[in-house]
């Protein structure tokens, strides 16, 4: 029994922060056993109750479970309730242990028989420390988690869409492998046959499990599966009778016969409704009356197949498509997704308007034609394939009854006792999803949408599966330049159906806006207005192949625009919880007119943007100043005027082989893939040799056989003839003869060779360059192409992505690399002469890195911030910071301090790594005024640290990791455990930041005390 004299510590405002006007007291009714209702019903009645944190970018939910009582058959209920609604991350519930009560802290992303307990307080504790990593501070900053992370890495976690996805996949293969077994099914019918059973056996559960239907609407004591172990004529009669009340087409499209509905398919069925086997759950287990509709969309993912994946067809996941949707749709309006997959946006959209509408209804036949109408009048959408869209239209159907309550269940269930056949749905709103190409004509195209959002495909090269597209293309040829990609023409499109007033959202490839495609960007960003930039690609949100971009952005480039990027990063705790959290302090703040050609400057390129900040940006502003030349005034020019830059031969491609070997084209197109191979062997065979010989002595080498200043024959998997006349890509032997520099195409860093007129002679690959400069400074120039600078530069302005190997250095690349044009003669022969000794092999490059980059850092007049910030550019992207790491981050940060006050204000550190706070998290404190004395143990850093942020924690998001907790006189920097987040520069960003903050405030209360 409860004692009701004592408050429970959530309800008590003085000790945890939480009151009982925060906590939502949620229905009992909605947690039950699966075939039984009332007992757990009735024990815990008004004892359940939800916490929703008023923090918008942490939303962590918990439930307070106020009762002792529970046995572990109902825990495990209770447990799976929470599961399948998949809202709450964790839950407290109390129990008795011994003669003593608890709060028993369990996590809720596992499966009912894998329920993991965090951590259990006794209910009478006074342990104040102990108590507050469970208040309300801690709750909302999300301090919690970082407490008990090392815990949470330990656990096999899961969640109700990876749980479905798993049994509707196997129930997916099973269907499928008893249709394709039936010669009687049209082949072109039976993956649709397949998508409608899964359809309609999840539509009837999810009205099974609201108890809108049950034993009343079988005529018998008796649900689903009993019917499906009668015979097929029944079945299709359920289907039918369901059609006539809900009149969504899903049961009356396609028309399933009776032969389709063998013992094998209603057998599979029957096995992924039936209950929990080898601890694996079933439909069965899983409450459809609490599952998100979002779920639901996941059977999409089982369909995608391997072509669709390679067509750039990606599923988005409910954060993402939320997160778009909230950012676009500010009032009600007509939407529409162009590529709208399953549904994943605009049940979003929908909900959104839900949101925005907030209407309230006395009768719940009312609220189902309001949202039914809502969706018939404002959610459209296009989509190509037909299995997809029917899994839109069935999302929408369920969202309508969603998130009903118990009572609104029930009248609706009575109303279909009451009323034989009557129809619930007065809209068919499946019109309002169409199967099509978006680039065919159809029935929207005259139509005007308020937004219009979307994750259309990422697909490069389209031109032989999508005539309409290519078509599309060349009618506005002039907005694109060849190099398009299909995502880029759904953004242009997009524009016909919209006003001057419609906001738009995407997720796109970031190639969009930093391809080679130089005409759509020029008009991408001379015709909208664009407002944020989110690059997601390290949230590893989703299962797409390249970097993705969310784009928010409206109508009409609007005269001094700027918009904010923000580079979104991932860590442990994105990682773990699935969530997008944005830092402010990680936003950038760019001028619009930057990135559009004008006669008055060039463009700077987002994708320069996307991988540095505004430090980095104005060195490369440094470099490309009136001070330097381009490296392209130093190469030999050919009798076209161009740079001699040169890409190596290529051995073989497919396409060689009917002229090598003179077979007709037409008659080789008919050859088999093992003749091919034949042919292929003894081209091999005749142009090349894997040992050195008379025949074939010249290495043929690959970026891998070229490394700094040196190269090398090891592991040279052919040789060449003298002729190569023979190989796809030939070049001119004079390409490959006297003095050069070779430098790879593809690699995962810049480097380079020289050669002079007496080395091996050797023919490079089609991945390395061959570059001939215009006088004889190859050991300088040589050394330049080695150097930090070098690819620090390349990497930001011909590359999108930070820290990754480059897809290809091309000639433009290579040739833009400055180079200065007065240059210090005695830094030039020093540079000379350590070049020309790693080339010899008199010294090794990596005995005198350091000092040779210090060398061209001098020569490019660079000051010691900017040396500083380039090389803290190649640090490592998940080497883990040291203490000595911290340390030097900490005192960079007093030293800023120090030199700011002036006023003989003491500023000392604190550094606290992960081995003595929590795994992935470091912290920096820094406090001004006199030493603290108390410096606790290593043992007790962990909570005694964490404990000091609660107090102060106020609405900061902890798990963003790019916070900082402001105390008395005191500062805590909380970040990952990487070293780039510790470099010194960016000790020196965070405290210029944090010094400008100090600035501002004094300048406000300036200006106040003059009123």
């Amino acid at each position: 029994m409860k004692d009701k004299t004592k408050k429970p510590y959530f309800f008590d405002k003085e000790k945890s922060g939480f009151s009982i006007e925060d906590f939502e007291q949620i229905s009992s009714e909605l947690f039950h056993f699966s075939n039984d209702t009332s007992a757990l019903t009735n024990v815990l009645q008004n004892n359940i109750y939800l916490y929703s944190s008023s923090n918008d970018r942490n939303n962590t939910q918990f439930y307070y479970i106020d009762c002792n009582i529970l046995t572990k058959k109902e825990l495990e209920a209770v447990h799976l309730n929470i599961f399948s609604e998949d809202k709450a991350e964790f839950y407290v519930v109390k129990q008795q242990k011994d003669s003593a009560e608890e709060y028993s802290i369990k996590y809720a992303k596992t499966t009912p028989n894998r329920i993991i307990e965090l951590d259990s307080i006794p209910t009478n504790s006074e342990d104040e420390e102990l108590l507050n990593i469970i208040n309300k501070n801690s709750i909302d900053s999300g301090l919690f988690w970082v407490y008990y992370s090392n815990e949470l890495r330990k656990v096999q976690k899961t969640n109700v869409r990876n749980e479905l996805v798993n049994i509707l996949t196997e129930l997916r293969v099973n269907l499928s492998n008893e249709i394709n077994s039936n010669d009687k099914i049209p082949v072109e019918k039976r993956d649709e046959f397949v998508q409608a059973l899964i359809d309609r056996t999840l539509f009837i559960k999810f009205l099974e499990d609201r108890h809108i239907i049950n034993s009343y609407f079988y005529g018998d004591n008796i649900v689903y599966k009993d019917i499906l172990k009668k015979d097929a004529k029944e079945v299709n009669q359920l289907f039918t009778k369901v059609h006539s009340i809900f009149n969504n087409n899903l049961f009356d499209d396609p028309t399933i016969d009776d032969y389709v509905l063998t013992d094998g398919v209603l057998k599979a069925i029957i096995n992924s409704i039936e209950g929990v086997k080898n601890g694996q759950l079933s439909l069965f287990d899983l409450k459809f009356d609490i599952i998100p509709i979002e779920s639901i969309s996941l059977v999409y993912e089982i369909f995608l197949d391997e072509k669709q994946r390679k067509n750039g067809i990606y599923y988005t996941p409910p954060q993402l498509t939320n997160f778009i949707t909230e950012k676009t749709i500010t009032h009600k309006g007509k939407i529409i997704d162009s590529a709208c997959g399953s549904g994943a946006f605009l049940i979003s959209a929908y909900k959104r308007l839900l949101q925005l509408d907030n209407r309230k209804f006395e009768y719940v036949i009312d609220k189902i034609n309001h949202r039914t109408k809502l969706i018939k009048d404002n959610i459209f959408g296009i989509e190509k394939e037909e299995i997809a869209r029917r899994l839109s239209v069935f999302s929408l159907y369920l969202s309508i009854l969603d998130d009903l309550t118990v009572e609104e269940n029930h009248t609706l269930k009575k109303l279909l006792e009451k009323e034989n056949n009557y129809p619930l749905f007065h809209e068919n709103i499946g019109e309002n999803i169409i199967c099509s190409n978006t680039f065919e004509p159809n029935k929207f195209d005259n139509e005007k949408f308020d937004f219009i959002v979307g994750n259309p495909p990422w697909k490069k090269d389209f031109s032989k599966e999508d005539a309409f597209a290519v078509l599309y293309l060349k009618n506005n040829e002039s907005d694109f330049s060849g190099k398009s990609e299909l995502s880029q023409l759904f953004q242009h499109k997009a524009k016909t159906w919209s006003t001057e007033s419609t906001r738009y959202g995407f997720v796109v490839n970031t190639s969009n806006y930093t391809n080679e495609d130089s005409k759509f960007q020029d008009y991408f960003y001379r015709n909208f207005n664009i407002e944020n930039f989110y690059e997601v690609t390290n949230l590893e949100l989703f299962t797409a192949s390249e970097p993705a971009i969310v784009c928010i952005y409206t109508n009409g480039l609007k005269e001094g625009n700027k918009l904010t990027l923000n580079v979104l990063k991932s860590n442990d705790f994105t990682k773990l919880f699935k969530k997008i959290l944005i830092s402010e302090a990680d936003n950038i703040i760019i001028a619009q007119k930057d990135l559009i050609n004008s006669d008055n400057q060039e463009a700077t390129p987002l994708k320069t943007l996307l991988v540095g900040n505004t430090g980095d940006n104005r060195i490369v502003e440094y470099l490309e100043s009136q001070k330097f030349d381009k490296f392209e005034n130093y190469i030999l020019k050919d009798e076209t005027g161009k740079c001699f830059i040169r890409q190596g031969v290529t051995i073989y491609a497919k396409d060689i082989l009917p002229k090598y070997f003179k077979i007709p084209k037409d008659e080789f197109s008919k050859y088999k893939a093992s003749k091919i191979q034949e042919l292929k062997e003894l081209f091999h065979i005749e142009n090349t040799s894997t040992d050195k010989s008379d025949a074939f002595k010249y290495p043929y080498l690959s970026p891998k056989h070229i490394s700094n200043f040196t190269f090398s024959f090891k592991d040279v998997k052919y040789y060449l003839n003298e002729n190569i006349s023979n190989l796809r890509r030939k070049g001119k032997r004079e390409n490959f003869i006297d003095k050069r520099i070779l430098l790879p195409r593809k690699t995962d860093n810049l480097r380079a060779c020289f050669l002079d007129s007496n080395s091996v002679e050797n023919y490079p690959s089609e991945d390395v360059h061959t570059i001939k400069l215009n006088n004889n400074n190859y050991y300088l120039f040589t050394g330049i192409l080695n150097s930090k600078l070098s690819e620090y530069f390349l990497k930001l302005k011909y590359w999108h992505r930070a820290k990754s190997g480059f897809p290809r250095i091309n000639e433009t690349a290579i040739s833009q690399i400055p180079i200065p044009k007065n240059k210090n003669e005695e830094l030039v022969n020093q540079i000379d002469e350590l070049s020309e000794k790693f080339t010899k092999g008199e010294l090794l490059f990596e005995n005198k890195e350091d000092e040779f980059n210090e060398l061209i850092f001098n020569l490019y007049g660079l000051g010691i911030i900017e040396k500083q910030r380039i090389n803290d550019f190649f640090i490592k992207e998940k080497e883990k910071v040291k203490t000595v790491d911290l340390i030097n981050y900490a005192k960079e940060v007093c030293e800023y301090f120090s030199d700011f006050t002036k006023q003989g204000i003491n500023v000392f550190y604190q550094p606290y790594n992960e081995q003595n706070l929590v795994k992935g998290v470091c912290i920096v404190k820094v406090y001004f005024g006199e030493r603290e004395n108390i410096y606790p143990s290593s043992k007790k850093v962990g909570r005694h640290l964490l404990l000091e942020l609660i107090k102060n924690v106020s609405e900061k998001n902890i798990l963003s990791l790019r916070e900082r907790i402001y105390g008395k006189n005191t500062i805590y920097f909380i970040k990952d455990n990487y070293k780039s987040s510790w470099s010194l520069t960016k000790a020196s960003e965070d405290a210029i930041e944090e010094i400008n903050k100090i600035n501002e405030f004094n300048t406000k209360n300036s200006n106040n005390d003059k009123r």
